[in-house]
């Protein structure tokens, strides 16, 4: 086998590679990140409506249940 066969088979081979990292380390990451960043955001708008109110829940008077 030539080098220049040789060389051609290692880069498909690290293209394969990269094709399969891809598919198993990133694609599960930007999955879990897809399923979290609306929780964070919402979370995020939650607590800035919490400590623009003073730390006190909302509606939260003196009254409690008979």
């Amino acid at each position: 086998m030539s080098d220049s066969n040789k060389n051609l088979l290692k880069i498909v081979g690290m293209i394969i590679a990269a094709i399969l990292v891809w598919k198993i380390v990133v694609a599960p990451i930007l999955f879990i990140a897809k399923i979290l960043l609306p929780f964070a955001i919402v979370g995020g708008v939650v607590y800035l409506i919490y400590r623009g109110t003073g730390g006190k829940a909302l509606g939260g008077g003196r009254r409690t249940l008979p």
